[in-house]
C-alpha cells in the first residue's frame, strides 16, 4: 500500500485498523500493534460467542478504509485466535504462538487448527475498490420503506445484540419487517441491577447514540390476561415485538434516533450495509 497509494495512506489503514480493533474489543481488553501490519487483542470471550465474535472482527476487518483525501482503500487481514481452555494454559507467549500458528497455517492451508479460529476475508479484483463494490450492494436494496429504525436505551440494546432478549417491549404494536437497532443516548442504570440483564450484557459494549445492529420483526403481540408472560423479557401489559435474524454491527453507526418507528436516510443505510456485504432482505 505505501508504494502504490503513499505512506500517509498506508498510516491512515493502521490507524484505522488500530481504532477498529479497539472498538472490536471493548474496554476491558488490551490491543496493540507488534509491529508493521500485525496487530494483537487481548481478552475475555465467552465460548458461546466467540465463532459469532470473531466473525464479526472478520466483517469489520473487510470493510473499506475512506482516507481523508474521500479516496477509499480495500482492505483485508487475517486473523488467528487461541484459547486457554483449549490450550490447557493462559500463558501469554504460548497464546500469542498458537494463534500465530493458527493465522499462517490459515493462510497457506485455509485450515484452522483446533486450538483456534482462522478467518480470511476475500480480497477483490484488481481495480475494484472498495467503494464501487459496496454502492453496488446499495443499490441492491429495495428503494420502498423496506426498513426502519428503532431506538431502544441500553442495556436492552446489548441484550437484544447477544440473542438472548428476543421480545421488545412497546406501548404500541409494530408491523413486521426489517429495523434498524438503534442505542439510544441514554443508559438505563437501574436494567444493570437486575440479575437477568447484568449477565446477559456482562463484557458487552453499551454504545450509545449509534445504530448497532439490524434485526426483523416477525410478529407483534400482547399476552392474555392472567396468563405467564411470553418471555422472561416481557412486560405486562406492552405489545411484545417480536425480534430475529439479529445481527450486530462490527462498527456503530453514529444517527440520530427518534421515539416510534423512524426512518433511516439513506447515507446512514449506505454506512450500515457496508458493514453486512452479505446481506439480503
Amino acid at each position: 500500500m505505501n508504494d502504490t497509494l503513499g505512506h500517509a495512506a498506508g498510516d491512515a489503514v493502521l490507524a484505522a485498523f488500530g481504532a477498529r480493533l479497539t472498538a472490536w474489543a471493548g474496554p476491558h481488553a488490551a490491543v496493540g500493534r507488534l509491529g508493521g501490519d500485525e496487530f494483537a487483542v487481548v481478552l475475555d470471550l465467552a465460548p458461546g460467542r466467540r465463532a459469532q465474535r470473531l466473525q464479526q472482527l472478520v466483517r469489520m476487518l473487510h470493510t473499506p478504509v475512506v482516507l481523508d483525501d474521500g479516496r477509499t482503500v480495500d482492505v483485508a487481514a487475517s486473523v488467528g485466535a487461541a484459547t486457554p481452555d483449549v490450550l490447557g494454559t493462559r500463558n501469554l507467549t504460548a497464546l500469542q504462538r498458537a494463534a500465530d500458528a493458527a493465522l499462517y497455517a490459515g493462510k497457506h492451508s485455509g485450515r484452522a487448527r483446533d486450538h483456534a479460529v482462522h478467518q480470511r476475508t476475500p480480497r477483490r479484483p484488481p481495480g475494484d475498490s472498495g467503494l464501487g463494490a459496496c454502492r453496488m450492494s446499495a443499490l441492491t436494496l429495495p428503494e420502498d420503506d423496506w426498513i426502519r429504525g428503532i431506538s431502544i436505551k441500553q442495556p436492552w440494546t446489548a441484550a437484544i445484540l447477544t440473542g438472548a432478549k428476543t421480545i421488545e417491549n412497546r406501548p404500541r404494536p409494530w408491523k413486521p419487517g426489517w429495523v434498524l437497532l438503534h442505542a439510544g443516548q441514554q443508559i438505563d442504570r437501574s436494567a444493570l441491577r437486575l440479575p437477568l440483564v447484568a449477565r446477559t450484557v456482562r463484557g458487552q459494549r453499551l454504545s450509545t447514540g449509534a445504530v448497532v445492529g439490524i434485526a426483523r420483526i416477525t410478529g407483534c403481540h400482547q399476552d392474555p390476561e392472567g396468563s405467564p408472560p411470553c418471555s422472561p423479557w416481557a412486560h405486562p401489559g406492552s405489545w411484545h415485538v417480536e425480534l430475529v435474524d439479529v445481527q450486530e454491527l462490527p462498527l456503530p453507526v453514529p444517527a440520530r434516533g427518534q421515539l416510534g418507528p423512524w426512518k433511516p436516510a439513506p447515507d446512514l443505510l449506505y454506512q450500515v450495509f457496508q458493514q453486512l456485504p452479505g446481506f439480503r432482505p
